[in-house]
């Protein structure tokens, strides 16, 4: 449980924009316990809130899963490896206040991956302004934001209409068993950058919850 906790605010004071100069995505990916969500969104609202008092100057993301709401992804970026590791030293020695309730995690798991623009057909994902994403965990890449982990890679990618989100979320289970993942943003539970709120204040004011966002998507699917 303190492993959830730590890694939660690891994420939430080092997250940055992804770029091309950042081409180290972390993705850290819990499964809460049954009936838990939310108290774990209560956490992760509580520690972007720390963020914003603070002025912490990184940002980061919060996805939540269309298929299953239990299961959440922050993902953050780096420069380099060795920017993760120093900020992993940085943050065991350091006197940051810690929450120190008990993390639900039923289940976590995390990835540190580097980008490939030469493989995926040039398709870009854009971090902060895309609001439902599909990743897929496979042996070859493909089309997509490409990420190369150890024998496997991560492709992300936008959803095109509302109905891929849902045809892709119908098939989709835990991550780690399905090898997909389709989730959409939650504003409330991210730090984002500054100016990714610039560029869509309207989408970053908003408070919707998952059975929302689902409610809407479920609505506007073609029958």
């Amino acid at each position: 449980m303190r492993r959830c906790l730590a890694v939660v605010l690891f994420l939430a004071l080092h997250g940055t924009v992804y770029s091309q100069s950042a081409p180290i995505l972390r993705i850290y990916g819990v499964v809460t316990q049954s009936g838990a969500e939310q108290k774990y969104e209560s956490i992760l609202r509580n520690t972007a809130a720390a963020c914003r008092r603070v002025g912490c100057p990184q940002s980061y993301l919060v996805f939540q899963s269309l298929s299953n709401p239990g299961e959440t992804w922050l993902l953050s970026t780096f420069a380099s490896r060795e920017e993760a590791e120093k900020f992993d030293d940085y943050l065991r020695n350091s006197d940051l206040p810690i929450n120190r309730k008990r993390m639900p995690c039923r289940m976590s798991y995390g990835y540190l991956i580097d980008y490939r623009p030469d493989l995926g057909g040039g398709s870009q994902w854009n971090m902060g302004k895309d609001q439902v994403l599909i990743a897929t965990r496979t042996k070859a890449p493909a089309e997509g934001a490409v990420f190369q982990g150890v024998n496997e890679f991560i492709t992300i990618k936008p959803a095109p209409t509302d109905a891929d989100a849902v045809a892709a979320a119908s098939k989709a289970d835990v991550f780690l068993k399905s090898e997909v993942f389709v989730a959409v943003l939650r504003p409330e539970l991210s730090f984002p950058a500054k100016e990714w709120i610039d560029a869509n204040p309207e989408l970053w004011a908003r408070r919707p919850s998952t059975r929302d966002i689902r409610q809407v998507i479920d609505d506007r699917t073609p029958q």
